[in-house]
């Protein structure tokens, strides 16, 4: 392929934006508006390092010409909960090609393929239909969604290479340099926080990760839904008290409601830029908990973490990249009450390494194939 001819393409990146500039001094709101769950700041920022260079646009832009490329950064967006509307919009409207990077379906552990509905179906076909050059454009993140896709005849349109966040961190020997720094003992261990639900199938999972992060030092940092963030940033004034008295059953069911708001004020964080993220993990020994960029974000600051999966998203995401991970309701969780964790120093991490290279070799080539040239930071 020409590069040069590669390079004349004008790439747009579709989506929300990679980090919230000034965000220490906004409302959760107006930064929240920005991003939503702040994990989608991970792939995010991801796709935009990995890009040499690009312009944002939202989905509601009309531009670019039929030699252009438009990337979309993406999240579980198939799925019975999800509308596509404004995607498929997009999609259909867009002069040029159209790449998706980090495409996700989301669907019970062991269950069926997810019922869609029109406007995800109609995105689905109109994605697979932007192919520049008829090869895959669209890469998902993992063998669950790509079987979703082969249902409906599309499997020829995607690839698995699991979340452009795997390739934050630079390092070619990420996996060892974890495995030389993993402390048996752990002595402080943040929490990546999941969603208040005391009658759940998860909540006692949910309520060990807290007093786990009590016994160590820990920090329990939340993503999403904005009022678990308010509370973090001290902004209990703006959420509803049934929600508060929600998410006190949920984690801390014997504390008064007054002590509540101060303890998760003090006991938790929330972050939307990614380098702030990763640079206050860097002061960790673990990180634990049901949200994959939470963890994710702990290993690109080059420690362990473990996810413990419980749903089919974070389950192919875990299996794709190679993160150590146990499955809430299978496997076994004692580590979450005495704290022993010394068989993450066990772990492949070699192997974790070289299957983080070969994709990122395989991630480099879908770029390239797409006519969307790779950033240095990429590539080198």
């Amino acid at each position: 392929m020409d590069s040069t001819q590669v390079a004349e393409k004008n790439v747009f990146v579709v989506g929300s934006v990679g980090r919230v500039d000034g965000w220490p001094f906004m409302a959760t709101n107006e930064a929240f508006k920005k991003t939503g769950n702040t994990g989608n700041l991970a792939f995010f920022t991801a796709v935009q390092r990995h890009l040499e260079s690009y312009t944002n646009i939202d989905f509601h832009s009309r531009v670019g010409a039929s030699g252009d490329v438009a990337v979309i950064p993406c999240a579980n967006h198939i799925g019975e909960h999800a509308g596509n509307r404004a995607r498929y919009e997009f999609c259909n409207d867009f002069p040029g090609s159209v790449v998706a990077i980090g495409l996700g379906a989301q669907m019970a552990l062991g269950g069926k393929a997810p019922k869609l509905s029109n406007d995800t179906l109609a995105f689905m076909e109109a994605l697979a239909s932007k192919s520049a050059t008829g090869a895959a454009n669209i890469a998902v993140r993992g063998e669950s969604t790509r079987q979703v896709f082969e249902k409906y005849g599309l499997e020829k349109s995607v690839t698995v290479l699991g979340c452009p966040s795997l390739f934050l961190n630079p390092r070619r020997d990420l996996g060892r340099y974890i495995q030389g720094r993993i402390n048996p003992e752990p002595k402080k261990i943040a929490i990546a926080a999941g969603s208040p639900n005391p009658q759940g199938k998860y909540g006692t999972t949910e309520k060990k990760l807290v007093r786990l992060l009590e016994k160590h030092s820990g920090q329990y940092i939340v993503q999403h839904p904005i009022n678990s963030i308010k509370l973090a940033r001290g902004e209990a004034g703006q959420v509803p008290e049934p929600f508060i008295e929600k998410y006190r059953d949920a984690i801390k069911p014997a504390m008064p409601l007054n002590r509540f708001t101060r303890w998760f004020e003090r006991r938790s964080r929330a972050f939307f830029d990614i380098d702030s993220w990763i640079d206050f993990l860097s002061g960790y020994d673990l990180l634990v908990g049901t949200r994959i960029h939470g963890c994710m974000m702990a290993i690109q600051a080059g420690k362990p973490a473990l996810c413990l999966v419980h749903d089919s998203r974070t389950k192919e995401m875990c299996q794709t990249m190679k993160i150590p991970f146990l499955e809430i309701g299978k496997d076994d969780l004692s580590c979450l009450d005495n704290g022993d964790f010394g068989f993450l120093a066990e772990y492949d991490w070699a192997g974790f390494d070289a299957n983080r290279e070969a994709i990122r070799a395989r991630y480099i080539e879908f770029l390239q194939t797409n006519q969307v040239p790779a950033s240095p930071y990429l590539a080198s």
